[in-house]
């Protein structure tokens, strides 16, 4: 009996020896390698508001990180002077044969974002060093470099220093003229910026509110605009 007991305690240690192993080799070391992963893994940092550049790897080996980082940002922001709601970012490609290093001193090339049908000719001006100077040009394509259908009115860089006020403006001219049964909205065009005003023309009371609301329900504050309200009830 002394013996067979003494088989049962090597049998029952030899047994939990390989359940240890197990869980070792199936519990331990998988869970050690996704922490180890996680901590010397670093996610990538997502920048808001900024064209996302797919494939800049191809033509980034010579070219300094900050200049697709500039262009990224400036053509977001010539891209959210067309859209009515702009989302965080966009995702473009640089189009295939469009890319040009003039001599180290300027990058250009077409910047194609399918998901909006969009495209802008980008350029960069460049220092002795490579690195980006100046400001980023985002210009409107022309009709020969387009495979989208052309912006009506394409709003681009080479519009001036824009500020916040004349964004809302140039924005909000897109969606215009607004009519309904007792109003129209207009834009008053002006090549002075200051001057800019929505002009609401209305035939009842409840024309000239029918006009605010058809202004908030497109996505725009009627509080953000000068406006000037011609009152055509009495005719």
């Amino acid at each position: 009996m002394r013996f067979n007991r003494n088989i049962l305690t090597n049998d029952r240690k030899k047994l939990q020896l390989i359940i240890v192993i197990m869980f070792i080799i199936f519990i331990v070391i998988p869970v050690g390698i996704l922490i180890i992963k996680k901590i010397t893994t670093q996610p990538e940092k997502i920048i808001n508001k900024i064209i996302i550049i797919d494939n800049k790897n191809d033509y980034s080996s010579s070219i300094d990180p900050a200049v697709f980082t500039n262009i990224s940002i400036s053509a977001y922001t010539a891209t959210s002077f067309n859209i009515k709601d702009p989302v965080d970012n966009y995702h473009g490609i640089i189009r295939s044969g469009s890319f040009n290093n003039k001599q180290n001193k300027s990058v250009t090339f077409i910047l194609d974002i399918p998901s909006i049908k969009m495209s802008w000719y980008v350029g960069q001006p460049l220092n002795n060093t490579g690195k980006p100077i100046l400001d980023t040009a985002v210009d409107c394509v022309t009709q020969d470099q387009a495979i989208y259908p052309l912006l009506n009115s394409c709003i681009d860089q080479s519009s001036g220093n824009l500020t916040s006020k004349k964004i809302y403006l140039l924005r909000i001219a897109k969606i215009l003229p607004l009519s309904g049964l007792a109003y129209k909205v207009t834009f008053a065009d002006s090549s002075d910026f200051s001057t800019y005003v929505l002009i609401i023309e209305y035939f009842s009371l409840a024309g000239k509110q029918d006009a605010l609301n058809d202004i908030s329900s497109s996505g725009f504050n009627p509080n953000d605009y000068q406006i000037q309200y011609i009152d055509s009830t009495q005719e």
